[in-house]
């Protein structure tokens, strides 16, 4: 069975924009579980989050998709929202000093639909909003235009008349986003629906296979220290692989009980607090190698991962200090 993040980035290659739901079906999972997903390949860089929200769930998709994405935005717009978008549609670039306070208001909620332009010429500075889909030669030649208006024709007496400065616009157009895409908004806007439709079920494909590497002598105190307490607890290493130097490691183990030996797949990760995005990451990890997964941390969880691990993953992540 393929990766289940590749069948994920090729529903989204067909479908995207995406709900979380809609991945979930496709690949016959659960909310949790495509949420999992969607949150490695947004923290991967591999798919894009949108701002608005439908029906309190993000949409994923891949750059290329802006067009789909402003059309599926744009329609569930209402009241001021919908007015401002239009306006912003129509106009293409709009000067923000000539704005209404409200239309200012509903651009900043708008950042899929409207990008923030801060442009300087000579020794001043305006500032512009762009809907998104206006390229940036296109931009800045309205931007001139607002800048620079056309000037009125005089009969007589015929006179040249001096350009007013634009060369700062030719060399500086600085586009600017409102915000940044937080991954934490991943979970925060999936909880209500996590908790409604989570069943007991996991996927559980076949595992990819870990590409074994060899970790130099010296690598770093916490490899070596994860690796003192593998041996210590007389657990076995198979393969690992090393995801940042001396940061992060996957382990495939062997860990002995009375039943025999239980395969488990380790993450080791040198950091002080992990949050619920990383703690889904290796939850997501772990499926898909069809192992229980096991943290291996200097560090400890925040209270909201804290409270999503012992509510939603209770026997499926095992969480270890090495403090």
């Amino acid at each position: 069975m393929t990766d289940q993040r590749e069948q994920a980035l090729q529903f989204i290659r067909t479908m995207g924009p995406v709900l979380p739901v809609q991945l979930s079906k496709a690949l016959n999972t659960n909310i949790l579980f495509a949420s999992a997903i969607l949150a490695e390949l947004v923290s991967r860089k591999q798919v894009l989050m949108s701002s608005a929200s439908i029906g309190g769930s993000k949409l994923y998709y891949l750059q290329g998709q802006e067009i789909k994405l402003c059309e599926r935005v744009g329609t569930i717009l209402k009241g001021k929202e919908k007015e401002a978008f239009e306006f912003l549609h129509e106009k293409k670039v709009v000067l923000e000093k000539e704005l209404e306070p409200w239309q200012r208001v509903a651009f900043r909620d708008l950042k899929d639909l409207a990008v923030f332009l801060s442009v300087s010429f000579g020794d001043q500075t305006e500032n512009f909003w762009k809907y998104r889909l206006v390229d940036d030669v296109e931009a800045k030649g309205l931007i001139e235009q607002l800048i620079e208006p056309a000037p009125a024709k005089k009969e007589e007496p015929k006179q040249e008349i001096p350009q007013p400065v634009k060369q700062n616009v030719e060399q500086r157009i600085e586009q600017k986003q409102i915000a940044k895409e937080e991954l934490q908004e991943v979970v925060k806007s999936l909880r209500e629906e996590i908790i409604k439709e989570m069943q007991p079920q996991f996927l559980q494909p076949k595992p990819k296979q870990v590409k074994e590497k060899i970790v130099e002598k010296g690598a770093g105190k916490f490899y070596e220290h994860v690796l003192d307490y593998l041996h210590k607890s007389n657990i076995t290493v198979l393969q690992e692989e090393v995801v940042k130097k001396d940061k992060e490691f996957n382990f495939l183990v062997r860990i002995p009980s009375p039943f025999g030996e239980l395969p488990y797949y380790v993450k080791g990760k040198d950091k002080k607090t992990l949050n619920e995005t990383e703690l889904l990451q290796i939850y997501s990890e772990g499926q898909l190698r069809k192992l229980p997964a096991i943290l291996l941390t200097n560090g400890s969880l925040n209270k909201k991962a804290e409270s999503l691990l012992q509510q939603k993953m209770h026997g499926q992540v095992i969480v270890k200090s090495l403090l």
